[in-house]
């Protein structure tokens, strides 16, 4: 029954395409040729693969930032945010870009995705990002914390009470 599964295995192409479900693996030297073919969200896990190096690929973020912008161009929210991460906190060689991360992170959140939008409420309430705006963290903590996302409440309390300290409205959690 083993040579009859590895029959299996070795009868599948060496790439998939169009496959939503499926965590895809491309070869490298097919990848940039055959990627414009694939759907956002398998761009998304091939992106993740270079960038955590699994399997045969080797460790790659230029070629995970380029899946990454691709997929997160279609509109792929897990891209998006990925990708925001990446911009915003400046990790793995990739250059800082602060406002290409809330960016991104903020469409994302636009998209429904409750991480981005706790992430996004996080960045309005901090003033290092130069963008510090209460009522934005509250509104989109309040949507991260609809959507699910438990933690966000701590941070919406934090958020009311400096919302109180400087005279501003804020609804009862």
């Amino acid at each position: 029954m083993a040579p009859r599964a590895k029959l299996f295995r070795a009868a599948r192409p060496p790439y998939y395409l169009k496959s939503p479900s499926m965590c895809v693996y491309l070869p490298p030297a097919i990848c940039h040729s055959r990627a414009s073919e694939l759907m956002p969200d398998s761009m998304h896990n091939l992106a993740k693969i270079y960038e955590d190096g699994r399997g045969e690929l080797h460790t790659d973020m230029k070629q995970a930032v380029t899946l990454y912008s691709v997929a997160a161009a279609r509109g792929f929210p897990l891209s998006q945010v990925n990708l925001g991460r990446l911009f915003l906190l400046g990790e793995d060689g990739v250059k800082r870009d602060r406002e290409a991360g809330k960016r991104l992170l903020t469409l994302a959140a636009e998209s429904g995705d409750c991480d981005a939008q706790m992430v996004v409420g996080m960045i309005y309430a901090t003033a290092a990002f130069e963008c510090c705006n209460l009522p934005l963290a509250e509104y989109w903590l309040r949507q991260s914390l609809q959507g699910g996302k438990a933690d966000a409440e701590k941070l919406l309390v934090r958020v009311c009470q400096q919302m109180q300290v400087v005279g501003q409205p804020c609804a009862a959690i």
